[in-house]
C-alpha cells in the first residue's frame, strides 16, 4: 500500500515502554475529557448554543478528542502488550493515525 508510514526502528524494550507511556497518556486524555463532559453543563439539552463560541469550540474539539484518545489508548495497550509476549515485532505496529503535517490535502488526510 502507499503512504504507509515508516515501521517503528527501536528496540523491543524501548518500544514497549514507549508504547505504554503513550497508551498511558490517551487514557488520561480522555478520561479528563470525559470528565469534562459530564460535569460541564453545555451538554444539557437546554444549554446547547447559549455558550461563546470558545467554548463550543473547546466542548468540540473534547467531543471528538474522545473517540480519538480512546482509539490511540487501545492501539498502543495492544501493541506495547503484542510486543511484550512476542506475537509482533515492533515494526509490525506504525502509528495508528501517522501524523497531522502530512494531512495537506483532502486525499492525504484519508490516505
Amino acid at each position: 500500500m502507499k503512504n504507509i508510514p515508516p515501521a517503528p526502528q527501536q528496540p523491543r524494550c524501548l518500544f514497549i515502554l514507549h508504547s505504554t507511556l503513550r497508551a498511558a497518556l490517551y487514557a488520561i486524555l480522555f478520561e479528563v475529557g470525559r470528565l469534562y463532559i459530564w460535569y460541564n453543563p453545555a451538554y444539557s439539552p437546554t444549554v446547547i448554543g447559549t455558550q461563546g463560541y470558545v467554548t463550543q469550540y473547546i466542548n468540540t474539539v473534547v467531543f471528538v478528542g474522545l473517540t480519538y484518545w480512546l482509539l490511540k489508548a487501545t492501539y498502543f495497550a495492544i501493541a506495547a502488550g503484542s510486543v511484550a509476549i512476542g506475537l509482533h515485532d515492533p515494526k509490525m505496529w506504525p502509528d495508528i493515525f501517522g501524523f497531522w503535517e502530512d494531512a495537506y490535502t483532502v486525499r492525504r488526510f484519508w490516505g
